[in-house]
């Protein structure tokens, strides 16, 4: 991530928060989904954050699967936070499962803390008719954030140079504008050691993906990355990752 001083601050160039996605989690019967779906409270939220739309129905699946409940879940789309302040953060949905409240913002992770915050002020009072609150304490959350961002380091770095060598042989690499080089990316997760493995995930949120940004020149360095972090924590594994490979690539400063 190049950076660069002025009036006594460090800037970064080029980073471009797409989204972050959160899922709190909860134990059974502690969000109490046929509460939340009667129509006054579906009202409350919208209103609260200036929903566009809004529905009773099964929400997608975001960090695992959605089990079928009766009723589904709920799902508000597009609506909006005002944070940081003076400021807006969009946000693309909130979802309600049956154990789970999952919210997606474009912006910081930090933003969607003050969302379910708000969410849980605004239905302090709501209670079920046995006297339980309709949303309890979360026992778990999961993250999950996109991010673009300029790194200091060609993409070929991410390859070992043996390794590079290999497929610029494979892809009749040459020099010059248009040459056709190896264009590497990431996709890594985690495996337990001495158990069978059981392959690549297929959900997204347990993967850490890196490759360039579609739409860019690749000697712009402008990378996409996807990571199971909040955001604060994803740009900090920018950093190690940038440092480590501008360290250690002859071609990250030609």
């Amino acid at each position: 991530m190049r950076t660069r001083t002025g009036g006594g601050l460090n800037m970064v160039d080029h980073i471009r928060i797409l989204s972050a996605r959160r899922a709190y989690e909860f134990q059974l019967d502690d969000l109490r989904l046929t509460l939340l779906s009667v129509a006054e409270v579906r009202q409350r939220i919208e209103a609260s954050f200036t929903f566009q739309a809004s529905e009773i129905g099964t929400p997608m699946e975001t960090f695992g699967p959605v089990p079928k409940t009766l009723p589904p879940g709920l799902v508000f789309n597009w609506g909006a936070v005002p944070f940081p302040e003076g400021a807006i953060t969009p946000i693309r949905f909130l979802h309600f499962e049956q154990r789970r409240v999952v919210i997606d913002v474009a912006g910081p992770s930090s933003a969607i803390d003050l969302i379910f915050e708000h969410l849980r002020q605004i239905l302090a009072d709501l209670r079920a008719p046995d006297g339980t609150p309709a949303i309890g304490e979360p026992v778990s959350k999961m993250d999950t954030s996109e991010i673009v961002a300029h790194l200091d380091f060609p993409q070929a770095a991410l390859l070992p140079p043996a390794v590079r060598a290999v497929f610029e042989r494979m892809l009749g690499a040459s020099e010059g504008n248009g040459a056709n080089v190896p264009m590497p990316m990431l996709r890594v997760h985690g495996a337990a050691s001495g158990k069978e493995y059981a392959g690549t995930p297929t959900r997204t949120h347990q993967v850490f993906s890196f490759d360039l940004r579609a739409g860019n020149l690749p000697e712009a360095r402008i990378y996409f990355s996807s990571a199971p972090l909040d955001t604060d924590a994803h740009l900090a594994y920018l950093r190690e990752l940038e440092s480590a490979l501008s360290h250690s690539s002859p071609l990250a400063h030609p």
